[in-house]
């Protein structure tokens, strides 16, 4: 359907549902929207909609979107095919608000689905919204890609706000019984992927995100579960108030069954925040071109980077577990002030797990472990942890039941005996090191300025 006046090119009102045993495809181009669509549409093969608005600021809510489903308790289903929506207009790409699934009544078999909406000249909206009864369920992978940023110019990012809106923007649940599930946002204005609470991601493979805003890179609020890799990049360029990516509620968690975690976000005012409890299962993710031994796999990967000097890279809250095979627990602090840990958490490495390392890089990029936070090393590969300049070194709680190493480094890349670099700073008692079978060894700068070490460990005084 075609349409140059004030009306939708496709528009199926309530009460108009479609059905068809084979498939559905509908192409529409409107003025006000390219499909609106208020009722169900169910098919036996694949379900394929197309829509394009091309009029700026239409007379009102609900215009100039490419696809515009709307209708409480509305869905569209294919039980033997796949689903496909593709939607573009000045202000917005894809609005759903109907339930999605590509899978039989037993959930035993289906399709995919695909959802690209994009913004097409002003971004004065979302590439892809997703209201609350937007669920969607595939047997297959689930893609899902939305942009609301002007993505052909050169360092869009760094460019002045076009809008306030976020390129996909989740308010339901997505999962994929048999395959991956990736998520890509892209934002001029806001939110990059936008995931609020009740809209958690589960996939039977991978899980991929990937967002680039103004505010956030990535804000995912709900759970985030996956048998594979969980794969998060996250990345703003505003010089305050962004976070590349942030985790945020204390009871969810992000967890891997059976593979690897890599957390990578780069902001103004900090690269990650996590809240979420962190969890990496049975196996583990090679480094392209490394050796196959011990120490050159990711179990879980946590780097941040802040483009100011006054926020952590890296603020861990949740608590981090690692029980992959041979896979490392990294976490690199990049710029900023390094690495805060005020919530006190866990980070643990099971018996079959790599090495822990720890290190914050940058002028003043410290590492500051709150009041009990944890660091348990049930494996042999060692506990690393390093500040890299004038940063001070404030270690957690270490308990290392390995034979492996336990190093405490402050200031690693300055001259030895300039007085510049950063110190080792025991806080109590509490935040102790405790290594019966592996040694301990402290790297610090000035000895007068080496404080309490006597906490660390009872056998360690003050230097003198």
């Amino acid at each position: 359907g075609n349409s140059g006046g004030a009306s939708a090119g496709i528009h199926i009102e309530a009460a108009a549902p479609l059905t068809a045993a084979g498939t559905v495809t509908l192409e529409g181009r409107g003025k006000v929207n390219g499909i609106h669509l208020a009722d169900s549409i169910a098919a036996g093969g694949d379900i394929t909609a197309t829509g394009y608005g091309f009029f700026i600021n239409g007379p009102s809510y609900g215009d100039d979107w490419g696809i515009y489903a709307i209708g409480s308790g509305k869905s569209i289903v294919t039980t033997g095919g796949n689903i496909t929506l593709i939607g573009e207009a000045p202000e917005g790409g894809v609005r759903l608000s109907h339930a999605l699934r590509a899978i039989n009544p037993g959930l035993t078999a289906g399709g995919t689905i695909g959802v690209s909406g994009k913004t097409a000249t002003n971004t004065t909206n979302y590439g892809v919204y997703v209201a609350a009864g937007g669920s969607m369920d595939a047997w297959g992978s689930v893609d899902v890609y939305g942009q609301a940023a002007p993505v052909a110019t050169a360092n869009w990012w760094t460019l002045a706000a076009t809008s306030a809106y976020d390129g996909v923007y989740l308010a339901a649940p997505i999962r994929s019984y048999n395959g991956a599930v990736t998520l890509t946002g892209y934002a001029g204005g806001n939110r990059g992927v936008n995931a609020i609470a009740g809209a958690s991601l589960q996939a039977a493979t991978t899980l991929s995100v990937t967002g680039v805003g103004k505010t956030e890179g990535m804000r995912l609020t709900d759970n985030l579960l996956a048998g594979g890799d969980i794969s998060l990049s996250g990345q703003v360029a505003l010089a305050t108030g962004s976070w590349g990516i942030y985790l945020g509620d204390a009871t969810k968690s992000t967890r891997s069954t059976g593979g690897s975690l890599k957390i990578v976000g780069s902001g103004g005012a900090g690269g990650i925040t996590v809240l979420h409890a962190l969890s990496a299962g049975s196996s583990s993710t090679l480094i392209a071109g490394a050796p196959t031994n011990t120490f050159s796999k990711v179990g879980v990967l946590l780097s941040g980077t802040s483009l100011d000097a006054v926020t952590a890279a890296v603020n861990l809250q949740g608590n981090l577990t690692n029980n992959t095979v041979g896979g490392d627990t990294t976490i690199l602090a990049t710029g900023g002030v390094g690495y805060d840990d005020l919530a006190a958490s866990f980070i643990t490495n099971g018996p079959n797990a790599g090495r822990i390392t720890l290190s914050a890089v940058g002028a003043n990029a410290r590492i500051f472990a709150g009041l009990g936070a944890t660091i348990t090393q049930h494996s042999g590969g060692g506990v690393f942890l390093a500040t890299s300049d004038g940063g001070d070194l404030t270690p957690h709680r270490i308990v290392n039941n390995g034979t492996g190493w336990v190093v405490l480094a402050a200031g690693t890349a300055r001259a030895v005996g300039d007085g510049l670099g950063g110190q080792i700073t025991g806080r109590s008692a509490t935040n102790s090191v405790t290594s019966p079978n592996g040694n301990v060894y402290l790297f610090s700068g000035l000895p007068s300025t080496t404080t309490y070490l006597n906490v660390l460990s009872p056998k360690m005084t003050t230097l003198t």
